[in-house]
């Protein structure tokens, strides 16, 4: 059964939204981007929605960069203990950290413009995402052979603010 899971603006939003959806998606102050805001207590956050009894997808969707490695490492195992529904991943190095701490939280392979087909969603299945976050460029057909061929959960995005790309330069 498809379900309702927002990008939420503001933690009013969550609060103001929480009894008509069945899930957020939250990105974290520095592993996120173009998320309309970012969580800086992340525990206060999950358990908050958690306690409402919703699913809750953690998006750590940026380049990640070797300052960032040791950060990252202390948000994976935050958020297992914690018990989201699953963490979005852009950089290959939440697969490798996920695999060398030994965790067992569900990802969810979102690379954005990149999760096109069934055969590289079952490539990334197999190293643990659960989820696949599907391309806007896919259309309804190829969701639905996804759908049939895939060994992961699909994520569609309906509606609203779809990023072209992100990049750390300043560009003129």
């Amino acid at each position: 059964m498809p379900k309702k899971i927002i990008i939420p603006s503001s933690f009013q939003m969550i609060e103001d939204t929480i009894n008509y959806v069945d899930g957020f998606i939250v990105g974290v102050k520095d592993l996120s981007v173009n998320l309309p805001f970012y969580v800086e207590n992340i525990e206060e956050m999950v358990n908050y929605i958690k306690k409402n009894h919703k699913e809750i997808f953690v998006s750590l969707n940026k380049n990640i960069h070797n300052s960032d490695l040791e950060y990252l490492k202390e948000i994976l195992i935050k958020l297992e203990q914690l018990g989201v529904t699953g963490v979005m991943y852009y950089d290959a190095s939440v697969v490798s950290l996920k695999r060398e701490l030994g965790l067992n939280i569900d990802l969810v392979w979102a690379q954005e413009h990149m999760t096109t087909n069934y055969l590289t969603a079952n490539y990334w299945n197999s190293f643990g995402a659960n989820y696949m976050f599907v391309s806007n460029e896919v259309t309804i057909d190829e969701i639905i052979e996804m759908s049939a061929k895939v060994g992961a959960k699909l994520m569609v995005q309906l509606f609203g603010y779809i990023p072209i790309f992100n990049s750390r330069r300043h560009l003129v």
